[in-house]
């Protein structure tokens, strides 16, 4: 689920262990407003508490299924999965949420706010790099410290990456959203990308991510995508 001391920063809210244990005891995903009402929160701070608990793999979203016109609602409920499955859920979560707050909006450059969106997560979903849990990518300094970072948050994302150091590639073997790619590809390529920007941002050094190459999809499966990185 993430860092510990993410975990800890997020269960040290008494009102956001509260939701959770709400969460839990549903037999059904709810939706923001009703769990504001069963807490007693304003529903703007119910949402941040909800957007904490789901960046650190406690809570997944939905997008609830409405046969009337209108924009559908996210709805919430306690994840019990593995943490890797978690992991992986924490991408599809924010991606769906992402598309279903577009739904009815027209965006000219949705390419550039999935980006935009993406680069705000990277920047808060996965702080510090552990000791002990460095990726044996090799080379010293600051860019080589930021490579292992990189590595090692997509690897708990569920990207299973491998790092092309000379090149200053990441290949990304594994997509967390493919379906979801396979249907709007500018988008979650795009928060993706910008995924890796805030990540990197997080770690001070010389290296930038700079575009991704999707995956072509084959008859045997998709092929690997390629984050590129640049250094100056």
């Amino acid at each position: 689920m993430g860092s510990s001391a993410t975990t800890h920063r997020a269960l040290a809210s008494e009102s956001r262990v509260r939701i959770l244990h709400l969460l839990q005891e549903q037999t059904a995903p709810v939706g923001v407003d009703a769990i504001a009402g069963h807490v007693d929160l304003h529903v703007n701070t119910v949402r941040e508490h909800l957007d904490r608990l789901v960046e650190c793999g406690y809570v997944r979203t939905s997008v609830e299924v409405r046969n009337r016109r209108g924009r559908p609602r996210i709805l919430y409920s306690a994840a019990d999965d593995s943490p890797e499955e978690v992991a992986r859920q924490a991408v599809r979560d924010k991606v769906t949420r992402l598309l279903a707050e577009g739904y009815g909006r027209v965006v000219e450059q949705p390419g550039l706010a999935a980006q935009a969106h993406g680069k705000a997560w990277g920047t808060t979903a996965c702080p510090g790099l552990p000791d002990g849990r460095r990726a044996p990518l090799g080379g010293e300094g600051a860019a080589a410290g930021q490579l292992q970072a990189l590595h090692r948050h997509l690897d708990e994302l569920g990207f299973d990456p491998t790092v092309d150091v000379e090149r200053l590639q990441v290949h990304l073997h594994r997509c967390p959203v493919l379906d979801l790619a396979q249907v709007r590809a500018d988008v979650v390529c795009n928060v993706h990308l910008g995924l890796a920007q805030g990540l990197l941002a997080q770690h001070p050094g010389p290296l930038r991510a700079e575009r991704i190459d999707p995956a072509r999809i084959t008859p045997a499966g998709p092929l690997t995508c390629t984050l590129h990185l640049t250094q100056g």
